[in-house]
């Protein structure tokens, strides 16, 4: 008979290893701060010194730190007689470069598709999370860091921020239609919503109303006071 095949087992999410995934106390965060300096590890004794608390209590603090995953030991190569030193070494990533190189992979990704495709893939993405209202929109895009304003009369969301900017570069077009894909299927408005990307005054805009504003051009559409 053929061997059974064994089950295939996904990695550990890399958000779980996320600082704000572990609620870590915030001594507990001092240590961690420190060790991640050190990209190689560093010992307890090394950690004391720059943290200004006993060994002792560093490596109280490294037990918890362990005991969540988020930072692993080892031993050091021996020196002689005695116990080795361990070594401790930070398992947390650095949320910033996570974030860099998934914006540098999704721009790649972006060139290899249309501007038609990837509202297809936008509107795929919204039905993963099914619809919602603009306010549960405005919450989205607060959560993902587009820094969104709501104007007064509710006929446009303006986002001040985006997360697709790095070094000051533009989004790929594609990435701007991904976006305008997801916000016409997320508030089930295929033909309702527009999206009007990368503005004079450094905002993007998603038009909401569908009365006179809505039929106007992009270039007509008023620029947030």
């Amino acid at each position: 008979m053929p061997a059974t095949q064994a089950p295939q087992r996904a990695p550990r999410a890399v958000t779980d290893l996320f600082p704000e995934s572990l609620a870590l106390s915030p001594k507990q965060n001092a240590v961690l701060g420190v060790l991640r300096e050190f990209p190689h590890g560093a010992s307890a004794t090394q950690l004391s010194e720059r943290l200004g608390m006993h060994a002792n209590t560093v490596r109280g603090h490294l037990e918890e730190l362990i005991a969540q995953q988020a930072v692993s030991q080892r031993a050091a190569p021996a020196q002689g007689r005695g116990r080795p030193t361990l070594i401790y070494q930070a398992r947390v990533p650095d949320t910033r470069a996570v974030a860099e190189e998934y914006i540098d992979l999704i721009t790649h990704l972006a060139k290899v598709i249309d501007v038609d495709q990837a509202k297809e893939v936008g509107r795929l993405w919204a039905r993963s999370k099914g619809t919602g209202t603009v306010d549960e929109l405005m919450e989205k895009l607060r959560t993902l860091g587009f820094d969104p304003r709501l104007r007064e009369d509710r006929t446009a969301i303006d986002l001040r921020a985006c997360p697709f900017i790095h070094d000051q570069n533009p989004p790929h077009p594609s990435v701007c239609g991904l976006h305008e894909g997801f916000f016409q299927e997320y508030l089930d408005a295929p033909e309702g919503i527009r999206f009007l990307p990368l503005r004079s005054n450094c905002t993007c805009t998603i038009v909401l109303s569908t009365g006179d504003d809505a039929a106007t051009s992009p270039e007509e559409f008023s620029e947030p006071a």
